[in-house]
């Protein structure tokens, strides 16, 4: 769910992909921006950017 919204997939799209209903996904979309403490897609791409990174130089 996470990566396939930062790369701008819409929510009904993510729920056909996974098979699942889209108020699932809309739950999921939810708690996937609440754990990353983001407020929108904006915010979330640019954590999965801060993500990346660390994990390229091996942080995380």
């Amino acid at each position: 769910m996470f990566w396939q919204r930062v790369n701008g997939k819409a929510t009904k799209e993510v729920a056909a992909d996974l098979g699942i209903s889209l108020k699932t996904a809309e739950v999921h979309r939810a708690r996937v921006l609440d754990k990353m403490r983001v407020n929108g897609l904006a915010e979330l791409v640019g954590a999965s950017r801060h993500i990346g990174l660390m994990l390229r130089l091996g942080a995380l």
